[in-house]
């Protein structure tokens, strides 16, 4: 939240700007599922523009990477517009969390086991292409074995 980072900015580094990068947080709960996350990002797309006004004294949130289930293929090509729309001059890409691992034990700190089989899903590939094809990022979090 805003009074934590700046906080954080305030304690004697020397921050210049950050970046907002998705943390499952603020989504929507209802509508399309696969839109929801517009409501994470719209959430920091006002973040952003709060601290453009100069009133906190830092640039927080200037660019945005939020979150996409490129399990869904084509279907995320409306997810990538409207994120576009929404935060034209922050929104950069997508991240997802990709973790697998046969054991249980590196899931115990994570609070939201993320789905299996993401990155051979039929739609990751699809989903891949609208990204590219709008020049934005993907941020994928893997463990080291996963990548071949």
């Amino acid at each position: 939240m805003i009074d934590d980072y700046l906080t954080d900015t305030r304690a004697g580094h020397r921050i210049v700007a950050s970046m907002y990068g998705e943390t499952l947080a603020f989504a929507k709960t209802d509508g399309p599922s696969a839109l929801r996350p517009l409501g994470e990002i719209e959430f920091a797309n006002g973040i952003g523009a709060m601290c453009d006004s100069g009133r906190y004294g830092c640039r927080a949130c200037v660019a945005i990477v939020g979150h996409a289930d490129l399990r869904l293929g084509d279907q995320l090509a409306e997810l990538l517009d409207q994120a576009m729309e929404r935060a034209p001059e922050r929104f950069r890409g997508v991240r997802q969390v990709t973790i697998e691992d046969p054991s249980d034990a590196p899931y115990r700190f994570i609070p939201n086991r993320p789905p299996g089989g993401v990155m051979k899903s039929p739609g990751f590939r699809p989903a891949f292409a609208h990204l590219a094809a709008r020049g934005l990022s993907f941020d994928a979090a893997v463990f080291h074995h996963q990548l071949p």
